[in-house]
């Protein structure tokens, strides 16, 4: 603030008519100008930048100062009164980056200071400009040596003492210009750069977030049970925060399958993954993995996930899948009739002590067959055609392991063929060295082509 006093000291006041100019070297065209005052005014003026750097033609003023001048002027004439010097100190500027400010435990960020330590310009001539800013930092949300540990520079502490007695610059208190800093400790930090000068302290806050691994977990539902079987996966991991926010992850999903098993995905990328399909078609149980990655994304660049390996978190399930049993029939065809029907199912299923469910197709031209559910393992019936054409019986098994799993239904067939002899004829007694008479009778018949063989015995066996 400056003062215009339009009373000289010899006390003579200055005609009416009289104006004041006020001009300032930091801001030439910037004035303030009153007329006709009568007694001390105040002028203010607000000094933007620092006077380091200034300097005037013919040194008409020192180096690194500014002037300001008023000017009075009527139809007398002009006169002029000067300030100076002005110094004007800078203020430091705080300000440093940080190679990230997310990250996981046990990870290390690099701090950097990109602060300025201001000017501030000496109170006497020469008026020399001086860099004597200092900085320290400070880290607080945990304990130094425990919950991070500064592995290269120092942290530095306020030292308000610029120079030396001798002039030199005093670096005592000073911070190290790059810091390596390693949390040891999930948990959310602030790091402070204090900065100070001659005409204050300035101060930078960068916040750091330190997470744990998320939490992967998973439920496979059902873990075991028969092929194909159908599996329902719930994913309740959960993602470490930041401020309260939750961290974005990225999930990996993989399905190891056993030798001649299938999976109906082996690998999927959703937080959700649709069901799974598992199909043994071997003869033993088999077991599959289902094996879960969790990632974390960085939250300034959520296409991008975290390197840090240790922020990687991995969990896994298994399921069972148990087979089915096959029951593999085989088509019978028969003359004898009646026919002894006798299968034994398990030899014809491929998975050992299987049980079965089996029943016969009525048919009204047979006899014998069992039409109702039967459990045994083998088939017993006696077969009887009671009619004069072929007739077919329809068989069906149902398989079921000691597991309890069911297999696929299968059918055979018993054909019984029919046949009928015929009569070759009466019986004849004659004489020894005569003829018998004409041998008469009816024709065989039966199902598909009919052949003949003859023959004669003279003892009634051979």
């Amino acid at each position: 603030t400056f003062t215009i006093n339009p009373i000289p000291l010899s006390g003579q006041e200055n005609p009416p008519g009289t104006s004041y100019t006020m001009t300032y070297s930091d801001s030439p065209g910037t004035s303030n100008v009153f007329n006709d005052i009568a007694g001390p005014t105040s002028v203010s003026h607000n000094y933007l930048y620092t006077s380091c750097g200034m300097t005037y033609p013919g040194n008409l003023y020192p180096a690194n100062t500014f002037y300001a001048q008023v000017t009075a002027q009527n139809y007398c004439g002009q006169t002029s009164s000067t300030v100076s010097p002005i110094t004007v100190n800078d203020f430091p500027i705080a300000n440093f980056t940080v190679t990230d400010s997310t990250i996981c435990a046990n990870q290390s960020i690099t701090v950097t200071n990109t602060g300025d330590a201001g000017s501030v310009v000496g109170n006497y001539s020469p008026y020399n400009c001086d860099d004597q800013g200092k900085f320290y930092w400070t880290i607080t949300g945990g304990v130094n040596g425990v919950d991070y540990t500064v592995t290269t520079g120092v942290l530095g502490f306020f030292n308000n003492t610029y120079n030396n007695p001798n002039g030199s610059v005093n670096t005592v208190g000073n911070g190290s210009s790059t810091l390596n800093i390693t949390f040891n400790t999930a948990g959310t930090y602030t790091i402070t750069q204090h900065y100070h000068n001659g005409c204050g302290t300035k101060t930078k806050v960068r916040n750091i977030c330190v997470i744990n691994p998320p939490t992967c977990q998973f439920t496979a539902t059902p873990s075991s049970g028969c092929t194909p079987l159908t599996v329902a996966i719930n994913n309740t991991t959960v993602a470490p925060t930041c401020g309260g926010t939750p961290v974005p992850l990225t999930y990996a999903w993989t399905v190891t399958s056993p030798t001649g098993t299938t999976a109906s995905y082996t690998s999927n990328s959703a937080q959700a993954p649709p069901n799974l399909v598992l199909t043994n078609p071997t003869t033993t149980p088999q077991t599959f993995t289902i094996s879960l990655t969790v990632t974390p994304k960085d939250p300034y660049n959520t296409t991008a996930n975290f390197g840090n390996p240790n922020c990687t978190s991995v969990c896994t399930q298994t399921v069972t899948v148990n087979p089915k049993p096959t029951y593999t029939p085989t088509n019978l065809s028969t003359c004898t009739n009646p026919y002894p029907l006798s299968v034994n199912l398990q030899a014809g299923t491929n998975i050992a002590n299987s049980t079965f469910t089996w029943s016969a197709a009525s048919n009204s031209n047979v006899s014998g067959e069992s039409t109702t559910a039967q459990t045994t393992s083998t088939i017993n019936n006696t077969l009887d055609n009671t009619s004069t054409s072929f007739q077919t019986v329809t068989y069906t098994v149902t398989p079921t392991s000691n597991l309890g799993c069911v297999g696929n239904a299968a059918t055979f067939t018993v054909t019984l063929n029919y046949v009928d002899p015929g009569i070759v004829s009466s019986d004849q007694t004659i004489c020894n060295g005569t003829s018998p008479a004409v041998l008469s009778g009816t024709t065989a018949s039966g199902a598909g082509t009919v052949s003949y063989q003859w023959q004669s015995s003279t003892n009634g066996t051979t």
